[in-house]
């Protein structure tokens, strides 16, 4: 048989249509139990009014991943490789927040969550302001609400950043990068990996700290300004790269809708749950099996060869 360094464009384009089926099927399941999710949402501030940053952080954060399911299910050419590679960062990136969202009971980490926005807000008026400001132009009535955002909220939200994120190494509570305070998810990823257990492993063949340090910078070559992700890259090649995104996709997109009807308790509640998450890991399967066995079929070399 081939080896993926050398299968052809038809073959490769299989292989891609194998990998979008498989996020077909996983916005299957996403759609099957939306309606439970939101019923649980809608009566969120009801049953616990005493976190309601918490619930409206991963209320939101759902939504981000149902929507990218079905946005992807319109992108079904190769050609599309750079809004898979964005796809699969930021589900990845959605998950692994949900996942700490999912470990903390309490309202702390849906609070921070929350100020950071606000706080990240904040820099961008400045920033904006600022540039006006050093090169003496009038700052346009276009970006009157920034100027009042910054009037507003600029001394609280600077009292908030302390509260939340100074340390020794930020003693000033300096606008961090991540809202958790870490500088990078790579920081946080030991312990979403202990979270999640044997779920990554059985999705990913790796932890997902393994998957941060071998996979996320070269999913941003495809993403950033640059020619790393496609210099001396042959046609054939964009298929196969579209068909790992795609599976990376559809991956993050299952992990983080079980991470939010655990966290909702509607995987016990649900009729034969894990049957019908090993009922879904078989159909990934099956449509995965179709194109190899079409690859093998179509393949020259003899049994023993392949």
């Amino acid at each position: 048989m081939n080896d993926l360094q050398n299968i052809s464009f038809d073959e490769a384009s299989d292989f891609c249509e194998a990998k979008f089926q498989s996020v077909e099927i996983v916005l299957n399941f996403a759609e099957k139990h939306k309606d439970s999710i939101y019923s649980v949402f809608s009566l969120g501030s009801v049953n616990n009014p005493t976190n309601p940053h918490r619930e409206m952080s991963i209320e939101g954060l759902w939504y981000r991943v149902y929507c990218w399911l079905q946005s992807l299910q319109k992108l079904n050419s190769a050609r599309d490789f750079q809004a898979f590679a964005t796809a699969n960062r930021a589900l990845f990136e959605i998950t692994v927040d949900l996942a700490i969202l999912h470990n903390d009971k309490t309202n702390s980490s849906g609070w921070r969550l929350w100020n950071w926005n606000l706080s990240e807000k904040l820099r961008s008026a400045k920033n904006l302001t600022e540039y006006f400001v050093k090169n003496k132009i009038d700052v346009p009535d276009i970006y009157a609400e920034q100027i009042e955002f910054i009037r507003r909220e600029e001394d609280s939200i600077l009292h908030m950043r302390k509260m939340l994120w100074a340390s020794t190494k930020n003693p000033d509570g300096r606008h961090p990068q991540r809202w958790t305070g870490n500088p990078n998810l790579f920081e946080e990823l030991h312990n979403v990996d202990s979270i999640l257990g044997q779920s990554v492993i059985e999705l990913f063949d790796m932890p997902l700290a393994q998957y941060y340090r071998t996979e996320y910078a070269k999913m941003n070559w495809f993403i950033h300004s640059g020619v790393s992700s496609f210099w001396k890259m042959p046609q054939d090649a964009f298929p196969t790269i579209s068909a790992f995104f795609l599976e990376g996709c559809a991956n993050f997109g299952l992990l983080a809708t079980h991470i939010v009807l655990k966290d909702l308790g509607l995987t016990e509640h649900l009729p034969n749950y894990y049957e019908e998450l090993n009922n879904l890991k078989n159909a990934r399967l099956f449509t995965h099996s179709n194109y190899i066995d079409k690859w093998a079929s179509d393949s020259p070399n003899t049994p023993e060869e392949i």
